[in-house]
């Protein structure tokens, strides 16, 4: 299984962490876990899927929201994918609707806006190198932007930002008064905005920060990890993987590292 990841064009970077593709020659398995940023996923082979084992087979071309729950996938032989690795703010910005709507779900981005620009599945047909592949992307998602012309939340924008720069343990009282707004309008821009909650949304960081530790230092001990991102004991710190990977750290530890959210498998 290869994994490239490709940096996006300066005028998406704001949007878009990184674009990548995702190839094999052979079947895989993945299980997704909570990462705190939505993603696309474009099949590039006609015959290839992504089968979800709660939603069945996915679209060719899937917009998905953040995920909160882990879930297990499987792919139907060879696969190539063309991806985009969004920022946590990014849906309102590119397509205009309120990110929460798409939490732990997906959509099916050819049909989404179908007759308003061409789609995904349109702009890729006619581009036969992977690169030309993710520059029809870019362009896609500049498209889309500019026809949303959706202004971002600036004050959740540095929210998000915040939380993720303080791995998820900022105070939000501290982070209210700072941006001088009451806890209810921070609850409620703050999932139209990024789609969860900033208590959940801080919770997720902190596990994507011992994620990024497990991986980084694998002969760490385990109660290292869990007291250095300030999880109260072992058993917290387990509780936590198993709500946001489904499976313990040390279970964890033993997959294949992936792209950001996903585990590699097989």
């Amino acid at each position: 299984m290869k994994f490239t990841p490709v940096t996006p064009p300066a005028a998406l970077q704001d949007c878009v962490r990184f674009f990548y593709i995702l190839e094999s020659d052979a079947p895989g398995e993945f299980g997704t876990v909570a990462d705190g940023s939505p993603g696309i996923l474009l099949q590039r082979q006609a015959d290839a899927a992504f089968i979800d084992h709660r939603k069945g087979r996915l679209p060719a071309a899937t917009l998905y929201g953040q995920t909160i729950k882990p879930r297990q996938m499987r792919t139907e032989g060879s696969f190539s994918v063309i991806g985009a690795y969004l920022h946590p703010h990014a849906l309102p910005s590119i397509f205009g609707f309120d990110a929460h709507e798409l939490t732990d779900d997906c959509l099916d981005l050819n049909a989404y806006n179908a007759g308003a620009l061409p789609g995904p599945a349109q702009r890729l047909a006619g581009a036969a190198s992977s690169q030309a592949q993710i520059q029809a992307l870019a362009a896609y998602l500049s498209a889309m932007r500019s026809l949303r012309k959706r202004e971002p939340d600036p004050a959740m924008l540095v929210a998000a930002d915040r939380l993720i720069a303080s791995r998820g343990r900022i105070d939000l009282g501290d982070l209210r008064r700072a941006l001088q707004i009451s806890e209810r309008s921070l609850e409620r821009r703050f999932k139209r905005v990024v789609g969860v909650s900033p208590r959940l949304f801080a919770r997720i960081c902190r596990f994507q920060s011992a994620v990024h530790s497990l991986q980084q230092t694998p002969t760490s001990r385990l109660t290292d990890v869990a007291f250095d991102q300030d999880y109260s004991d072992q058993s917290h710190f387990i509780r936590a993987f198993r709500e946001f990977a489904g499976c313990t750290p040390r279970e964890f530890r033993r997959q294949p590292a992936g792209l950001e959210g996903i585990a590699l498998r097989g």
